[in-house]
């Protein structure tokens, strides 16, 4: 049995890694062994981490591509996205859940999406399905004010949250791309993952 896929998408210093760790920790506790369709773990996979494995001149970030006026990214980190996509298939074919976070723009979900296609919920199984995966994909939304003073606190680098607040890229993104859609100014990491958890464990008895 395949495992199931879950997205944690939102811009630098919405909060996103903290959630994923937080909810890796309570999902792997509360689901696995206890239901049948989670028969393994949840693995915890970071977007960044696999864009630091590249030298930096392959990586430039939103600010740095803005003051550098580069508007394209590289044929590598292009290249890299096929291999975390592929990865992550891997391991939901053999069995594996993962937690994938990191992903802000709608390029890069939409070729997730595209790249790691959902079942249809309530469509007969037939063998066209060994193509197709178990999917829920999260946004967290954040204010600029609230992605300001987050990254402040955090000491992030200045206005990389407001640089991708502004691309327009990150503009293209609609709540209809996404299972669950969170506004998280004022909650705590705690409320946020909880609220995943709910809508999540409902959704997937389905």
């Amino acid at each position: 049995m395949k495992g199931t896929l879950i997205t944690i998408t939102g811009i630098s210093s919405t909060g996103k890694t903290t959630t994923a760790n937080y909810l890796h920790q309570i999902i792997n506790q509360e689901l696995v062994g206890n239901k049948k369709q989670f028969r393994k773990p949840f693995l915890l996979l970071h977007l960044d981490n696999f864009v630091e494995s590249l030298p930096k001149k392959y990586r430039l970030n939103e600010f740095e591509k803005k003051t550098k006026k580069i508007n394209s990214i590289s044929p590598e980190l292009i290249g890299l996205l096929e291999g975390i996509t592929e990865s992550i298939k891997t391991f939901l074919d053999l069995g594996f859940n993962v937690i994938f976070e990191g992903a802000y723009g709608h390029s890069v979900n939409q070729y997730i999406q595209s790249s790691i296609p959902r079942i249809v919920p309530n469509k007969t199984e037939t063998p066209l399905n060994v193509l197709y995966y178990k999917r829920y994909d999260i946004r967290l939304i954040r204010s600029l004010k609230g992605l300001m003073e987050n990254e402040k606190n955090r000491k992030n680098v200045e206005g990389m949250a407001e640089a991708q607040f502004q691309d327009p890229d990150y503009q293209k993104l609609s709540n209809q791309e996404f299972d669950l859609n969170i506004k998280v100014d004022g909650l705590t990491p705690a409320e946020i993952v909880a609220t995943i958890f709910k809508d999540f464990t409902s959704k997937s008895k389905s």
